[in-house]
């Protein structure tokens, strides 16, 4: 009787411990990261009459209804945090200032932590929605789910990646998160203390983004649905976030080496900033092959391609996107959204025209 007593106060005050710390955390750092803090149900988009409601939005967002029918041609956009993480709000989002520029009726279907799986179903559920026009931006979350939720990490990693997904809404643990995440999860392997994915690991996402690209490119065309790939943008500029690294191998060294390069040799610099990019796993940044399977993909399909990394406003003195259209260190800032939105917007009007 006493031990169970004693137990059942030793957990009231490990309890009323966690409660206690996690109210301080939320004191002091704020709330959990919203972008993590995504409701979805099984259909990412479900009929409500006239309407169609999506699924999947952020927790402190309402849901987007969206109505079914229309009688003018319309642009779909679908796609991950990139196209809306509600920072900036909607209406400075890419999608949002093409409809503005094009005086358009545009549609965002955008959701944080969605990858090209999941934009292979959103598409096929779009079709309760009439539309002319598929505009899909996606190649971060494929290897960003594939590195954080250990995607390769054997039988439980679909258990933990749910619990990993629930504790994400305690502000403690995404403090412990960002601390400690970086020092691997799954069986990641490790090059000189820096976190990679295996060259077969990586090949594997790619082919899987080739594919689904393709199968939305199949699925759009059987509807009549003209598509406009936009290959993904990143900040190469932006500092690499691993920091336990080797001397003999520590992007750090190498992103600063390349800042050196800025004034003497434009070019390799450019170089050299794209491949601490492409190895740089922790910034769950999309490497460059990414974008030649966005030209296999349209030139085997005829769907549209704009290259967002190529066309975007460049910085001074290097080939590559300016930070400043960037937050961090892949996500739009509004001046960012809107030079997407100016690249972007001629192709989309010609879609619509079609």
């Amino acid at each position: 009787m006493k031990a169970t007593r004693a137990a059942g106060l030793a957990l009231v005050t490990t309890l009323l411990f966690f409660a206690g710390a996690e109210g301080l955390a939320r004191l002091v750092y704020g709330a959990p990261r919203p972008m993590m803090g995504v409701e979805r149900q099984d259909a990412y988009l479900h009929v409500d009459g006239d309407g169609v409601v999506v699924n999947h939005h952020l927790k402190d967002e309402a849901p987007v209804r969206v109505k079914r029918a229309v009688d003018h041609p319309r642009a779909l956009f679908v796609g991950g945090s990139s196209v809306h993480q509600g920072v900036p709000p909607r209406p400075q989002e890419w999608p949002a200032v093409v409809g503005e520029l094009l005086r358009a009726d545009t549609v965002n279907l955008g959701s944080p932590g969605l990858d090209s799986n999941d934009l292979v179903r959103v598409v096929q559920e779009a079709e309760a929605l009439t539309h002319k026009v598929m505009v899909v931006y996606v190649g971060h979350n494929d290897f960003a789910n594939a590195f954080m939720r250990a995607r390769f990490a054997g039988g439980g990693s679909r258990a933990l990646s749910r619990l990993r997904v629930a504790l994400m809404g305690l502000r403690l643990f995404t403090l412990l998160d960002d601390r400690f995440a970086s020092r691997g999860a799954g069986r990641r392997q490790e090059e000189a203390g820096v976190p990679i994915l295996s060259a077969g690991e990586k090949a594997e996402i790619l082919s899987g983004l080739e594919e689904n690209l393709h199968t939305i490119v199949e699925t759009c065309g059987d509807r009549g649905v003209n598509v406009v790939l936009v290959s993904p943008a990143s900040s190469v500029l932006h500092p690499p976030a691993e920091q336990v690294c080797a001397p003999e191998r520590c992007l750090n060294d190498e992103f600063r080496a390349a800042q050196g390069l800025v004034r003497r040799d434009p070019k390799a610099a450019a170089e050299a900033f794209r491949a601490v990019r492409d190895r740089d796993w922790s910034s769950i940044r999309a490497p460059s092959e990414v974008v030649e399977v966005y030209r296999r993909v349209a030139q085997e399909t005829g769907a549209r391609l704009v290259e967002a990394e190529a066309g975007l406003p460049r910085a001074d003195g290097v080939n590559l996107p300016a930070e400043r259209l960037f937050l961090d260190q892949l996500h739009y800032s509004v001046e960012g959204h809107r030079a997407l939105a100016e690249l972007v917007a001629p192709t989309i009007a010609e879609a619509l025209r079609r």
